[in-house]
């Protein structure tokens, strides 16, 4: 048996889009009064289901299996980016946060994969295939977008990316980390990342075309900046923390590496970061919400969209770090 607690601050209330700003937002044992906290006793049969990001603990009371495992929908996309946020950051106090990473990375690439093949290829719609996301709400529009960010910031959020590897080289593990973008990323995974990122660069303007309004321009941009300035707002929060991956600053420099690779390759969304990173005091919400939609979008039939070559695909997911890194290996 088991006993299960999950835990949130009365000041998050039913939003769950408290925005990391300080070093006591990570801290992992600071529940006190101001967090409510339930637990339930998890005997044979009994199945619980957590959202994204939801803080708990675990206690083994008795000799037991359970099986577990991570699944995604597309309305709790943006819980899953920001718990990804933190779970990179609090990777020391969390035991299993690589133990499945691959796997679960893999799930959400093959996501991006799916979406492209039966929502842009195909040209089919949550009405005619229930597996794809809704797009007939505002909120269903951000889920999309917040989606489409994760897979464009998904190296960003892996601990994988941070962690240095030996090479025969004799170059010291921090230049190859930070020169090379050499890490513990496979090649495999580079590449599925890679070609989930270049799956967007068809996917978005092809939306943009059915349904008549810019989605690059008007929201995913803005949004991808807007996460931008969350993610790295959330790291300098943390860092320096001792005993932790990010103690090192020549980690914490590939990091603010990383995070403009990305930028650099969405122009208008470095644009938008630049002017965010201006303002005396960022946005003190997770979510995403400085957009207005369009009045009657709705899915025009008849737009055709055909297989790009793999070069295109290639390019339009490829960022500078990948091009170091697969000119090394």
């Amino acid at each position: 048996m088991k006993v299960w607690f999950v835990g949130r601050s009365r000041d998050t209330g039913d939003q769950l889009d408290a925005f990391v700003e300080k070093k006591d937002d990570f801290a992992c044992w600071g529940v006190d009064d101001d967090y409510e906290v339930e637990g339930i006793l998890l005997t044979p049969g009994t199945q619980i289901i957590m959202p994204p990001g939801m803080l708990h603990a675990v206690f083994t009371i008795e000799a037991s299996v359970c099986s577990g495992c991570h699944y995604y929908s597309w309305p709790t996309m943006e819980l899953t980016l920001h718990a990804l946020v933190r779970s990179v950051i609090l990777c020391e106090h969390i035991n299993n946060t690589e133990e499945y990473g691959v796997q679960c990375r893999q799930i959400l690439i093959r996501m991006m994969c799916f979406l492209h093949e039966v929502m842009i290829l195909g040209d089919e719609t949550h009405e005619t295939n229930a597996d794809l996301p809704r797009l007939t709400t505002a909120e269903d529009w951000r889920v999309l977008s917040s989606f489409f960010c994760l897979i464009k910031l998904l190296n960003v959020v892996t601990r994988s990316t941070y962690c240095p590897i030996k090479l025969p080289n004799r170059l010291a593990q921090e230049t190859n980390h930070i020169s090379l973008d050499q890490n513990q990323l496979s090649i495999d995974e580079r590449q599925d990342m890679v070609w989930a990122r270049g799956l967007i660069g068809q996917s978005m303007p092809v939306l943009s075309g059915r349904y008549g309004f810019d989605f690059e321009a008007d929201l995913f941009d803005p949004m991808l900046a807007y996460y931008a300035v969350y993610i790295k707002t959330s790291f300098e929060s943390a860092h320096p923390s001792p005993n932790t991956l990010f103690a090192e600053p020549y980690v914490y420099e590939m990091f603010q590496q990383q995070l403009q690779w990305v930028l650099d390759s969405r122009p208008a969304a470095n644009d938008h970061y630049r002017l965010l990173s201006k303002m005396e005091r960022p946005p003190q919400s997770m979510k995403y919400t400085d957009w207005t939609p369009p009045e009657n979008f709705k899915w025009k039939e008849g737009q055709v969209c055909r297989r790009k070559s793999v070069d295109f695909y290639y390019m339009s997911g490829v960022h500078h770090g990948d091009i170091l890194f697969f000119s090394a290996a």
